[in-house]
């Protein structure tokens, strides 16, 4: 007799049904076995939906945010002025004035979306209140209290800051661009000498820089590959990663230029070449006469439109062949000209100061970290335009340390990419502009380092000749 395979031997799995047919097939099989068959296989089928169903993600139901938000906004209106400054670093009247610039450039989202997500749209007060929290030195968890999802904060940080950037109330880092212009910011210096100085030795200062680096976390590689740089040039000698920044300001410490371009390994010098403002300063007729207060780092321009204060090697020089009468008169123009450079230290100090973001390194992408330095500049300098309103008195009349900030970026319509360096003297002076004469203006680029400083050389003289000396202090 043929062998019949037994009926039990299935997998265990299979269906109700399919248990029942298979079981129609062995007649001599008892009706016990087929009801127990078809019992496990019910208790099988139950048991796996159960395990399906416990193993299935539940979507959490959406926070409704709106009345937080709403009552974040009642609860901020009943804090004093001084708390609110504190908080977001401006003026409620500034506020104000910026909510009402920004309206236009960022639009609201979907409203019925944002209904089924959180209960309402994110208001705009809120979304530039983070912003300045941030800016200030607040960490994304704070952002919690402000009825927002912090997995999202980027998303709203960098659609304010971006539009802060557009927005036309800060467009304000630019450089004088006529004579009545330039005459206000010599008045600016004017005031100033006459009451640190008691005379106008540097007559036709109209700006002081220097350099600054911006701490920042090392870039990736995929931003290394696209700039064509390495992780070392991003490496200070001050010990850290960071971004240069180029920088000029008045006698307040408002910001006349400011360019964030280049990676932290950049000498100053070397920035400095790539800048716009040399360029202006160089071929504008409008700065025909004028001249800035810098550093020692820039004493390589050596020339009529740079006041360097005179190096250790060059008073030892003078000091061995003319003696100490004539070091009197180079150590005398030195410190002069440090009470009025210092104001570019002081606006970076306040610059820093002001916007505790950059009390550690910058945690975003290169060029969202250039983005948050040059609003932050801008933010500056609003802040010093408004005390000036407040105070109800002109730029010219005041040498307070304020807390403000400040910048300048209407003259660079972008950031370009980081520069690469050592550039070449013939690269630098490409950049000027002047690339049909490159070889005429690097024999004159050369030649200017070599030679003295003859405006440098004329001040110093005629602050002996007005009766400033340092050795004995008399003034």
């Amino acid at each position: 007799m043929d062998h019949q395979p037994d009926p039990i031997d299935n997998d265990g799995f299979d269906s109700p049904e399919e248990c029942s047919e298979r079981m129609s097939a062995f007649p001599q099989w008892n009706k016990r076995k087929t009801l127990a068959v078809l019992l496990s296989a019910l208790i099988i089928e139950k048991e796996s939906k159960r395990v399906k169903s416990e193993n299935k993600t539940t979507r959490r139901s959406n926070i409704k945010r709106g009345p937080i938000r709403d009552h974040v906004l009642e609860f901020i209106s009943t804090w004093s002025d001084d708390m609110f400054y504190r908080q977001f670093r401006m003026t409620r009247e500034e506020f104000i004035e910026l909510r009402e610039a920004l309206k236009p450039i960022i639009k609201a989202r979907d409203i019925e979306m944002a209904k089924r997500s959180s209960g309402s749209a994110i208001p705009l007060e809120i979304k530039i209140l983070i912003t300045l929290r941030m800016l200030s030195g607040a960490s994304y968890l704070e952002l919690i209290h402000y009825g927002i999802c912090i997995d999202h904060y980027e998303d709203y940080f960098f659609e304010v800051l971006e539009a802060m950037d557009k927005c036309q109330l800060l467009n304000n880092i630019n450089m004088p661009k006529n004579e009545t212009e330039l005459a206000e910011v010599n008045e600016g210096w004017t005031s100033l000498q006459e009451r640190k100085l008691g005379d106008i030795p540097f007559k036709h200062i109209f700006a002081a820089g220097d350099g600054l680096v911006i701490a920042v976390r090392p870039p990736t590689e995929t931003e290394l590959h696209q700039r064509k740089l390495s992780r070392g040039d991003f490496f200070n000698r001050k010990g850290f990663f960071g971004l240069i920044v180029q920088a000029f300001c008045d006698h307040v410490g408002r910001f006349l230029y400011w360019e964030i371009s280049w990676p932290g390994s950049t000498h100053d010098i070397t920035a400095y070449n790539q800048t716009n403002f040399l360029h202006q300063l160089m071929h504008n007729p409008l700065y025909k006469n004028s001249y800035v207060a810098v550093d020692e780092a820039y004493q390589s321009l050596s020339d009529k439109h740079h006041l360097c204060p005179y190096s250790k090697n060059q008073i030892g020089k003078v000091r061995s062949e003319h003696g100490e009468a004539e070091v009197e008169k180079l150590l005398c123009y030195n410190n002069r000209l440090s009470r009025l450079r210092i104001t570019i230290e002081r606006a970076f100090g306040m610059y820093m100061r002001k916007w505790g973001i950059f009390w550690k390194p910058l945690a975003f992408s290169v060029g969202r970290n250039i983005l948050i330095a040059r609003v932050c500049a801008k933010l500056h300098n609003q802040g010093l335009d408004k005390w000036a309103s407040r105070e109800s008195t002109s730029l010219s009349s005041n040498d307070q340390y304020l807390d403000g900030a400040t910048m300048n970026n209407s003259a660079i319509a972008e950031i370009q990419p980081l520069a690469v360096q050592p550039q070449t003297d013939s690269e630098i002076i490409a950049l000027r502009g002047n690339d049909e004469n490159v070889e005429d203006n690097l024999d004159n680029f050369i030649r200017g380092r070599a030679r003295e400083n003859s405006t440098r050389d004329e001040i110093k003289d005629s602050l002996f000749n007005m009766g400033f000396r340092f050795l004995n202090r008399s003034s």
